[in-house]
């Protein structure tokens, strides 16, 4: 399949557009005014805990502690077991002063702080990374039983080839169906790598303001002929890059 990779960049806006065998397939802008913190992932420390609520406040460097609900900590997105009818008191779950990964499930409203999970998860364009859940899901949407298991072997040889580490998940988007072993095993390195250095920045236990987040590829990042994805790394296997800088 033949893909270009188109990005504009103006005082406004920031205009990325994925064009697949010249067919527009994907358009994502970002404003150049405040972004939204859904999706970036801190580490913050367990400020107080509300077992009337069920939840706990988590310092994460922001203006205000972000909200942390029993639900979202003791639950995670893929489970291969019957899930336990009693949910666990927030007291089992954490305590004030514990450090903690944490990733903004939505962004601050008003008075009200992020709202909170410790269900660490990376997009990509096929996959979703779930670095503390080992499983590999597949969306069900994808009804073939043969694809769907062409889909688990791809990403599991993938994970398996790379060297991740055996604790590595995927969610296999419904995107996914049909598409080369060889774009699998891209996502995989892709996603790895961007685990990779948000562990190598962020190394002590506790690191308050640190995150990650999936950005629009900054045009002075990349070279002329690069290659880039939607990570902001360069990366094999990806379209070309056209940027063009309307300022």
């Amino acid at each position: 399949m033949e893909e270009e990779l188109l990005i504009n960049v103006s005082g406004f806006e920031t205009r990325v557009a994925l064009i697949q065998n010249h067919v527009l397939a994907e358009v994502h802008l970002q404003r150049s005014g405040p972004y939204s913190l859904t999706g970036n992932i801190y580490k913050g420390r367990v400020e107080r805990i509300l077992p009337g609520m069920q939840a706990a406040f988590v310092n994460i460097g922001l203006g205000r502690p972000g909200f942390l609900h029993a639900r979202d900590i003791d639950a995670p997105r893929i489970s291969v077991a019957e899930p336990d009818p009693v949910q666990k008191d927030i007291r089992d779950l954490v305590h004030e002063g514990q450090a903690l990964l944490v990733q903004v499930a939505k962004d601050p409203i008003a008075t009200k702080g992020a709202r909170l999970t410790t269900n660490i998860a990376l997009a990509s364009r096929y996959l979703v990374l779930m670095p503390l859940n080992a499983h590999v899901g597949i969306s069900q949407r994808i009804e073939d039983a043969a694809e769907r298991e062409r889909l688990r072997l791809a990403t599991e040889t993938a994970r398996t080839a790379l060297g991740c580490d055996a604790s590595r998940g995927f969610i296999i988007r419904t995107a996914a169906e049909g598409v080369a072993e060889a774009l699998i095993e891209a996502d995989v390195r892709v996603l790895e790598r961007v685990w990779q250095r948000w562990v190598r920045e962020h190394p002590s236990p506790l690191d308050l303001g640190g995150r990650q987040r999936g950005e629009l590829v900054p045009a002075d990042a990349l070279e002329a002929g690069g290659r880039a994805d939607r990570h902001g790394l360069l990366a094999a296997g990806h379209p070309d890059a056209r940027i063009d800088l309307a300022r």
